[in-house]
């Protein structure tokens, strides 16, 4: 079981990857937190093997946040969300070692229509939500290999 961290300041993007989630069976989200400070201190508390972290949040910058987590925590990998895709945020995410950088608005969340919160994804799945089960488990493959 993949074990993971959601981090983003707006509780709806929280919800939203929560509830995406939920469809994979592989994948379990043990926590939430809102800001940078926050998503330290509940990478040390609940140990998660992936973190979902978005950038720009008011209380604690993400990529500062994953710089001091990859520094205390190297076993934990990082994968950034964001509506930004400025070229700076993804060298400096490459740069502090974040293992995958997806953008937000990669994929209409309009057409998302599942008959109950466990149906499968088919073709109506957002783009953005088929990359992000994807990168989480290729992470943690990426991860068991080296071990």
């Amino acid at each position: 079981m993949i074990r993971v961290l959601i981090v983003d300041d707006q509780p709806v993007v929280r919800h939203g990857l929560k509830l995406f989630l939920t469809n994979y069976d592989d994948i379990n989200v043990i926590g939430e937190s809102d800001s940078g400070p926050s998503a330290v201190l509940q990478s040390r508390r609940l140990t998660p093997d992936v973190i979902l972290m978005d950038i720009r949040m008011p209380n604690g910058d993400g990529l500062a946040a994953a710089r001091e987590i990859i520094l205390q925590c190297p076993s934990q990998k990082i994968i950034i969300i964001t509506t930004f895709g400025h070229d700076g945020y993804l060298y400096t995410a490459i740069d502090i070692g974040v293992s995958g950088f997806l953008l937000k608005n990669s994929g209409r969340m309009s057409s998302l229509k599942p008959s109950t919160p466990h149906t499968r994804w088919d073709s109506n799945c957002p783009q953005f939500v088929k990359q992000l089960g994807q990168r989480i488990r290729s992470t943690c493959n990426r991860q068991n290999s080296k071990n």
